[in-house]
Order: C-alpha cells, then sequence, then structure tokens
C-alpha cells in the first residue's frame, strides 16, 4: 500500500515522515529524518530501498545509534532502522552459527558461549549490533569480527540480494572497503570448540576492563578516533592537554580521552565542534590527523 503526502512524494506503508532520531542514538542527540522505517524482514528492507531509489533520496541505515552522531538538523533522507529485521541466530552446524544483522553483539557472545564455541569473547562489552560491527570490523585486545566471519548476505544500495565471502568484504583496521555500500542482513560465523567455563572467565575479565578504562556513566558513542598506526588516540588526545576539555554540555573524557561525553544537554553541534577542535589541536600538536571512528551523519565536509 503506498500512501500519498502533501509534497506528492508517495510514501510506501511501512515508511514514516518526519521521525525524532535523538532517542535511537547512544549520545541521545539528533534532529529529524526527513523519512524513517523499521523493516520487519528483508523483503520489506528491499523495498524501501528500491523505494528510496526511485524518489532519488538517499538512505542510510542505523543499527542501534552506539556508533553515530547524528546532526541537529537531522537527515534529509531515509533512515533504515534495522532493529526487528533480521534478529535470528541459530546453529548450522557444530561450530557455524547463522546470524542476524540485528543480533546485539553481547547476546552472540553469550550465545556462542553456551555452547562452549570460541573466537569472539573478546567483543564482550562493545555495544551494537552484529550489522555495524561488520561494517567497521570492530575488534577489542585480541581480535576484530572479521577474523570469524566465513560469509556475510547483504542487500546492496539497488535493493538486490547477494552472499559474499569475508576476503571480498576485504577486512582492515575498523573498515570493510567491500560492503561500504552495502547492508548487512546477515552473516555466517565460523568459532573452535573451547572451554566454558574458561570463557566465562575471560568474558568477566574483559567487561572489567571495560568499566576500569573506560567512561560509562555518560552518554557517549565509545572510541571516537581510529588508533593511529604506533600509537593512540586516547594517549596524543591527553598529551595535547585536551582530557576534561568541553564545549556546550560536551566534554573530553577525564577518564579516557578517546571518549566525547554528553554530559545531559549537549547538542549534536556541541560533540560535533568537539570533536573538530580535539582533531585540530592534535594535529597541531602532533602533525598526526586523527581518523574519526564515529560515524557523522547529516554534517558538512569533515576536517
Amino acid at each position: 500500500m503506498l500512501v500519498a503526502t502533501k509534497n506528492r512524494v508517495v510514501l510506501p506503508d511501512h515508511v514514516q515522515r518526519d521521525v525524532p532520531l535523538s532517542s535511537f542514538t547512544a549520545y541521545g542527540v539528533g534532529g529529524f529524518a526527513d523519512y524513517f522505517c523499521v523493516p520487519e524482514n528483508v523483503s520489506e528492507l528491499t523495498s524501501a530501498i528500491k523505494w528510496a531509489n526511485e524518489e532519488n533520496i538517499p538512505f542510510f541505515v542505523l543499527g542501534s545509534g552506539s556508533n553515530v552522531l547524528i546532526s541537529d538538523e537531522g537527515y534529509q533522507g531515509l533512515i533504515i532502522h534495522m532493529v526487528d529485521c533480521c534478529k535470528e541466530i541459530k546453529m548450522i552446524d557444530e561450530t557455524t552459527i547463522d546470524v542476524g544483522a540485528a543480533v546485539n553483539l553481547y547476546d552472540l557472545v553469550l550465545f556462542a558461549e553456551k555452547r562452549s564455541l570460541n573466537g569472539i569473547v573478546h567483543l564482550s562489552g562493545i555495544p551494537g549490533t552484529l550489522g555495524g560491527a561488520v561494517h567497521m570490523n570492530a575488534g577489542a585486545f585480541v581480535g576484530e569480527i572479521g577474523d570469524a566471519i566465513k560469509v556475510i548476505s547483504l542487500v546492496t544500495s539497488e535493493g538486490l540480494i547477494r552472499d559474499i565471502t569475508s576476503d571480498q568484504a576485504e577486512f582492515g583496521y575498523r573498515q570493510a572497503p567491500g560492503i561500504v555500500s552495502d547492508i548487512i542482513s546477515g552473516c555466517i560465523i565460523s568459532l573452535k570448540k573451547g572451554n566454558r567455563e574458561i570463557m566465562a572467565t575471560q568474558r568477566k575479565d574483559y567487561l572489567n576492563k571495560r568499566k576500569t578504562k573506560q567512561p560509562l556513566r555518560f552518554k557517549s558513542c565509545g572510541s571516537v578516533f581510529k588508533r593511529p598506526p604506533g600509537d593512540f588516540a586516547g594517549r596524543l588526545i591527553q598529551v595535547a592537554g585536551l582530557k576534561g576539555k568541553k564545549i556546550g554540555d560536551a566534554q573530553v573524557s577525564d577518564k579516557h580521552a578517546n571518549f566525547i561525553l554528553n554530559k545531559g544537554k549537549a547538542t549534536a553541534s556541541d560533540i560535533y565542534n568537539l570533536i573538530t577542535y580535539v582533531q585540530k589541536r592534535v594535529y597541531e600538536n602532533s602533525g598526526i590527523l586523527l581518523e574519526p571512528e564515529v560515524k557523522l551523519v547529516g554534517f558538512g565536509d569533515y576536517l
């Protein structure tokens, strides 16, 4: 079913208009999406993409919103919120798991641990869903999620369905260039048999490390900048004297300098301006241009 709107754009019945985005992001900020949909299955996902292409409307896929900053002006296009689509998780054989893109990463860790499957316990505590984690090749401590992936199921930017191998994704540090324009619907993950009690202990240790080292009291996107070769973004920010630096109600964490916090009433502009300020000051101090890990949505050119 299609619904006509006042500006003559015809909406599919699963697409809404003028939806506020602040409640869908970890930062708790962001303006309105011109269009917004929550597909319940891959068929609705592909139809939404094809509709956006037919109407010449840009689209952006939002998972849990844990690694994204959306402008106060919102998004002039279609936000596809992947929370109801692709939530299945099942065993293929004794060591292989078929996982939907909307599965929470920590739920996947627990699923594997319960079945004594080792290989992803180090991802414990990383917020977000599988789809977002794969797109950025999320990792921590001893490895990245791309290490465990065999096959990725995708919906292309044209709304076509295809599967690719892990090699075709071209996984690198916090990136997967081979799938940058595609939407992930699921993955096949290959793990190894392990000891459940040892993995449970490791999981708790990883969670404790995060609680000890990271500021979890206030809203944030996690690490703002990627780790530069041979160094750490947090160290560079700290030696530039930026711990505690504030713009509006956004603040560089005193606990971990690669975290920018929403202390309560920060706007997206406060956070964005602090990101660019930190980037500029670190470059002036060290000659290293930090690359953002957080996805910036609805902003103009980035420094």
